[in-house]
């Protein structure tokens, strides 16, 4: 037992480093190739972000330059033309001659209202036209709801662009902008000012709004009078400076519901400078812009930032767009598709498939080797065992008859009988031994003929009896004449070493029982003939007939047992019967009626192919 331990010791350490090395080798690989998918996502999802951010701003940038590209006068109303002429030629006074605004009718779906605001405080719009001026387009351009809703947004802007704190602002981008027209980050310094200056209450801002209004013809008449300011002055031009817009959001920065978002540019003309603005929809322009981006990112948002989150780190900086202060969150992306069998898992399958089929091998190599060696040890245990006692028979009584010993001619005549008998057995004993050789080797050579049962009776018969007289019992043949014309294609003298092998048994385990019939039965089973022979003995103990067809396993019942043998036949029996197409099998349900059986064996044959 020692040694068989020690293998299977061994191969279990074997077995085990092996699969520990496949497990270390496994959990690498899925976490080098979890890395790989996750800085592939990474960059995937860092490239569809800047597929966005380049959409949205795609989107808006060229309307954002057109807005830039307006020249500033349209700004007015109503501006005087410089050059006009009556029917005649006759050229008429540039304050005589006005061209209302492109403005003036202007609708956009993000870009709500333009607006001017001078140095002095004067706040106008070309959509909101005052006093006289609102005359004609009320009467002819514009209705009256309209006018209304547009002057109510004004009132409320004002008093955001009155505590912007515009021109710091703009000081700072244009000093941090050069020759673009995107706004990035605003100085702290700034917002720590701005934070500090006192905000007017809304009923001071109110009152300052009217005060504006009030103010604004004296504002339009005093620019239109003016002929070195005039837009369309060909010696002024050359003293406009126009800067680029810049945009922001007015009164906080940023949050939940930043307001309002403009765009804001200086405009210089000569000696004097102003700001002209616009205010745009955010939450329309928001919807527009997440439009764009639906496909990359379905439940995006666009987070307004102020100048304090603008300058919060490149993570922030990554996000922005390029257009507007606002930074895009893109929350969950499209879904990415399951890994599925990549390359390295399939790999690993087929190693472990490879590994768990070695050691599959390997252990059924050893244990193999193993039951070899152990049916080697009995086979040398039984066979020792059995020879050894007509070894001793053969030599005593030959030396005994050789010298002359037994002058007793009876004696003599019974010495002789015994040697015969013994000869006989060990014949038998060295037949089974080869046969068994030959089929464990496969080279079991059969000799097929067709017969009956009847016929295969007949046959066998004598020597099956002959062997049961030799133990002084019986043989009860059970016969019956439809099962005795059923025809077979088999080895009849395979059958016969079967049918002897169980006979054998039966005599010499049932010697001692009170019945000594040993029963042979034929019948008839769907395709096949059942030979069950039966004893009277002590049966098979349950707990050895799992073991019961397993070669020389006799051996292990023990030195007390006067029953000789070296356990050979069941195994060869079982294995002729394969060979024969058939089987052997031990029955707990014999299929005959008699009283106290014991052990019951059933040989199956199939039929004569086409005889049923």
């Amino acid at each position: 037992m020692k040694p068989r331990r020690s293998w299977w010791l061994i191969y279990i350490v074997c077995a085990t480093i092996v699969a520990v090395t496949l497990v270390w080798i496994t959990i690498v690989m899925l976490r080098l190739e979890s890395a790989e998918r996750g800085a592939q996502a990474e960059m995937e999802h860092q490239e569809s972000l800047r597929l966005a951010l380049w959409r949205m701003d795609s989107w808006l940038a060229p309307r954002l330059a057109r807005e830039a590209a307006r020249p500033y006068f349209q700004y007015l109303p109503y501006y005087p033309q410089r050059r006009a002429y009556t029917r005649g030629l006759e050229e008429i006074e540039p304050i005589e001659v006005f061209a209302p605004s492109p403005l003036l009718t202007f609708e956009s779906d993000i870009f709500l209202l333009h607006f001017q605001l001078k140095g002095d405080g004067g706040l106008i719009s070309p959509q909101v036209p005052l006093a006289d001026w609102r005359r004609t387009p009320e009467a002819k351009l514009l209705d009256t709801a309209a006018l209304e809703a547009r002057s109510r947004r004004l009132e409320q802007l004002a008093p955001r662009l009155a505590d912007a704190g515009l021109e710091r602002r703009l000081d700072e981008a244009e000093s941090f902008l050069v020759g673009t027209a995107v706004a990035s980050a605003s100085d702290a310094r700034v917002n720590e000012q701005e934070q500090r200056s006192p905000t007017p209450s809304d009923v001071e801002q109110s009152a300052r709004f009217r005060n504006y209004q009030q103010a604004q013809s004296e504002v339009i008449a005093q620019e239109l009078a003016n002929p070195v300011n005039s837009p369309i002055d060909p010696e002024a031009r050359n003293e406009v400076a126009v800067g680029p817009f810049v945009p922001m959001w007015l009164g906080g920065d940023g949050g939940s519901a930043p307001s309002p978002l403009v765009l804001v540019r200086r405009v210089r003309t000569g000696d004097e400078s102003f700001i002209q603005g616009i205010l745009l929809d955010w939450p329309a322009l928001r919807e527009a812009l997440r439009a764009e981006i639906a496909d990359l990112f379905p439940r995006a948002r666009l987070m307004p930032m102020g100048r304090r989150q603008t300058g919060a780190g490149a993570a922030i900086a990554g996000r922005m767009l390029a257009t507007i202060p606002v930074a895009l969150e893109p929350g969950e992306g499209r879904a990415v598709s399951a890994a599925g069998l990549t390359p390295a898992r399939l790999t690993l399958l087929l190693t472990w498939l490879a590994m768990i089929i070695a050691l599959l091998a390997v252990g059924t190599t050893l244990r193999a080797s193993i039951a070899f060696g152990r049916r080697r040890s009995r086979f040398a245990s039984a066979v020792t065992h059995e020879l050894r006692t007509p070894l001793t028979t053969f030599r005593m009584y030959s030396e005994m008859l050789a010298e002359g010993m037994v002058p007793d001619e009876e004696k003599r005549r019974e010495y002789l009988n015994t040697l015969k008998d013994e000869s006989a057995r060990l014949a038998t004993l060295v037949e089974n031994v080869l046969t068994y050789a030959h089929l464990e080797e496969g080279r079991a050579s059969l000799q097929r003929q067709a017969t009956t049962v009847g016929a295969l009776f007949d046959r066998l018969f004598p020597q099956l009896a002959r062997r049961v007289d030799e133990a002084h019992m019986n043989l009860c043949v059970d016969l019956p004449e439809d099962v005795a014309d059923m025809a077979l294609e088999t080895d009849v003298e395979a059958i016969g070493q079967i049918l002897m092998n169980l006979v054998d048994n039966a005599c010499k385990y049932a010697a001692e029982a009170a019945d000594r019939d040993i029963h042979l039965v034929a019948s008839r089973q769907p395709g096949r003939v059942a030979l069950t022979i039966c004893d009277h003995g002590p049966g098979i103990d349950p707990a050895f007939r799992r073991d019961l067809f397993i070669a020389f396993r006799r051996a292990e019942r023990g030195t007390g047992d006067a029953v000789r043998g070296v356990g050979l036949g069941l195994a060869l029996a079982r294995a002729l019967a394969g060979d024969l197409g058939g089987d052997l099998s031990i029955e707990s349900t014999p299929p005959l009626n008699a009283a106290d059986l014991g052990a019951c064996f059933t040989l199956r044959l199939p039929l004569k192919e086409g005889r049923a």
